[in-house]
């Protein structure tokens, strides 16, 4: 799981945040004055109906970013993932591969 410092809380609000589209995620980015970067997921019920499967989603993805930041292969900045259905019949490797674009 993904340490605390690295998730951005409902209480911290992106400034100016710009909109990219992916194949698994639509992401809002936003540059940040603290030393390392931050991020948040959110998966709705019409993606996942069960909690257990949205659940599950975060927590891959979580780990795919915490594996990124061990590398040191991120840019400092806030982001927000929010995951698309097309999710739910990819690969690890692919989301992986989807990730880095979106953090490098």
């Amino acid at each position: 799981m993904l340490s605390k410092k690295y998730r951005l809380s409902k209480k911290e609000r992106l400034i100016k945040p710009k909109l990219y589209n992916y194949i698994y995620f639509k992401v809002l980015k936003s540059d940040f004055d603290l030393p390392y970067p931050k991020f948040a997921v959110v998966i709705s019920k019409k993606v996942a109906r069960k909690a257990v499967d949205r659940n599950r989603i975060k927590r891959q993805i979580y780990s795919l970013l915490e594996e990124l930041i061990k590398n040191n292969d991120f840019k400092i900045q806030a982001v927000v993932i929010i995951v698309k259905a097309e999710i739910l019949n990819a690969k690890r490797e692919e989301v992986e591969k989807e990730l880095r674009k979106i953090i490098v």
